[in-house]
């Protein structure tokens, strides 16, 4: 059975403190069920949910919800340097095969993308173009599997 809610590993003994609080776009979502790292999208001035493709994230977002059709609800957002998240597993864009131990071990220290679909944000292991997390562990008992993670300093970006 999959979780419902995927995160920081080990959040209960690693307090997290927002570094900022922000508004977000309409109709944005941050799924439980998914990584909920997000960017500043500068041309609106907004948080975003970050997306397949995106080369840096600002940082997290603890809280899952749909925003309204209205801009501006505001979130706090988390720094996310030095933690390591469970995310939902991905191979190649494929979220429906299962993930072996073996093919976990062969993962570890390996470096991997963000895919997102369907308003999930999936660590993609079969895709290598970004290297935005580093594989550090995982459970492949947990619904298809799910890999543990730690972003790469190269793809944290400050807000100026």
């Amino acid at each position: 059975m999959a979780k419902l809610k995927y995160g920081v590993v080990g959040s209960s003994q690693v307090p997290l403190v927002p570094f900022c609080e922000g508004g977000f776009l309409a109709s944005d979502v941050l799924s439980a069920k998914s990584g909920r790292f997000v960017v500043y999208d500068e041309s609106d001035a907004y948080w975003r949910a970050a997306n397949s493709g995106e080369a840096t994230f600002n940082g997290y977002v603890e809280q899952h919800l749909t925003f309204s059709t209205t801009s501006g609800a505001k979130l706090p957002i988390f720094d996310i340097r030095g933690l390591t998240f469970e995310l939902p597993w991905a191979n190649a864009t494929d979220v429906t095969t299962q993930l072996t131990q073996a093919t976990l071990d062969a993962l570890i220290g390996q470096l991997c993308d963000l895919y997102v679909a369907s308003n999930i944000q999936y660590a993609d292991a079969g895709a290598t173009s970004d290297n935005i997390f580093r594989i550090v562990g995982g459970d492949p008992n947990e619904g298809a599997g799910t890999l543990y993670v730690q972003v790469v300093d190269t793809a944290i970006q400050d807000i100026a």
